[in-house]
């Protein structure tokens, strides 16, 4: 159930941008829509406000620019990873190579309170940036979201 609602989070706090929030595997045997009826889902999706997105996203700032395999792009990383573990999230690195570039991935896991259901939802922003740009939006405000998602 736990996973179903950060999904549904994603979807109507970020449904004015060109992220698209798929389920992994699978989806529900009986057609049910999720819906926001559900008092708990009403309830996350106001705990995310202007101000939590915006503390996200002066976090990440303070490491621009960002592009991979630079040294503020890798303490982005450990940022985004500190803030995961914080938030009691299993979080982990996926290391990367690509051509001449190196980076990583930060990895965190929420579990499911239904032991039943196979279906997970992957949310997901790039935190690295072009040299010269801030990393405002860029993607700033992407990775700042799945931070304030996860939060809740």
């Amino acid at each position: 159930m736990k996973k179903t609602l950060v999904a549904f989070l994603v979807v109507v706090v970020l449904s004015d941008t060109s992220l698209m929030i798929f389920p992994a595997q699978g989806q529900p045997s009986d057609g049910a829509i999720m819906s926001s009826d559900d008092g708990t889902i009403i309830e996350m999706i106001n705990q995310i406000d202007e101000s939590l997105l915006s503390t996200y996203h002066s976090g990440l700032l303070n490491f621009a620019p960002r592009y991979t395999g630079s040294i503020t792009c890798n303490l982005a990383a450990e940022y985004i990873y500190s803030e995961f573990q914080q938030m009691g999230l299993e979080t982990e690195f996926h290391e990367w190579r690509y051509g001449g570039y190196h980076s990583k991935n930060v990895v965190a896991t929420l579990q499911g309170s239904d032991e039943e259901s196979i279906g997970e939802y992957i949310l997901c922003g790039h935190y690295d940036t072009f040299r010269t740009s801030p990393g405002a939006d860029d993607d700033g405000s992407g990775a700042a979201a799945v931070l304030a998602i996860a939060s809740v």
